[in-house]
């Protein structure tokens, strides 16, 4: 067993650990939803070989989720801190080990796209300069452009999940702001629609 799974093994551990100490029912239901989509996104990546580090995008979606229920736990009587701030601190490891094997892909898809290989862009360039003076900043829009800037090549639904807390209506009207006005990009790659931050071109 190498060092990630280690941390993996460990990580779910002391999610479990704090399901069961979480007395507020609606937060364990929260948290039992977070984390067992957080196993998901763990066995797609495990189960493909070769493609782990592309894999990465969404078990760090995954990861900021139950990050973000973490802050309002912290809130929450009649948790034990030690065992939270455990958590988060298992947590924020992986994010970093998964945030490198991702690293690893978006180099080499930067090379793609810079290269024009087999990128299909849907929106003009040059709208980016024309409408940029129009975008109107709100925390919901700065979030979900940091997260994508962060995390390139980023699916609709790895950022509805990663912004669980709001409607997934208010996150695709954002997205089509953002898009609209020429911060974020929207391109088709093998039938599947990726976003990336538009100064990445």
């Amino acid at each position: 067993m190498n060092h990630l799974s280690k941390d993996i093994t460990a990580c779910l551990i002391l999610c479990a650990k704090l399901i069961f100490a979480t007395e507020d029912k609606f937060f364990r239901r929260k948290l039992f939803g977070k984390l067992s989509d957080f196993i998901s996104a763990l066995t797609v990546w495990g189960g493909k070989e070769g493609q782990k580090s592309v894999l990465a995008a969404p078990v760090i979606v995954k990861i900021k989720g139950l990050l973000e229920l973490l802050e309002y736990l912290e809130h929450s009587a009649g948790i034990e801190e030690t065992i939270l701030l455990s958590v988060k601190r298992n947590l924020m490891n992986l994010e970093l080990k998964f945030l490198k094997l991702q690293k690893e892909s978006s180099t080499t898809a930067d090379k793609e796209i810079k290269a024009g290989s087999r990128f299909e862009t849907l929106t003009a360039p040059q709208t980016k300069i024309a409408k940029q003076h129009e975008y109107k900043p709100n925390s919901n829009k700065e979030k979900i452009l940091d997260f994508i800037k962060k995390s390139p090549r980023v699916r609709t639904k790895e950022i509805i999940d990663r912004f669980s807390l709001i409607s997934d209506r208010t996150v695709k009207r954002s997205l089509a702001e953002l898009i609209r006005i020429g911060l974020v990009q929207k391109k088709l790659e093998d039938r599947a629609v990726y976003y990336y931050s538009a100064d990445i071109n």
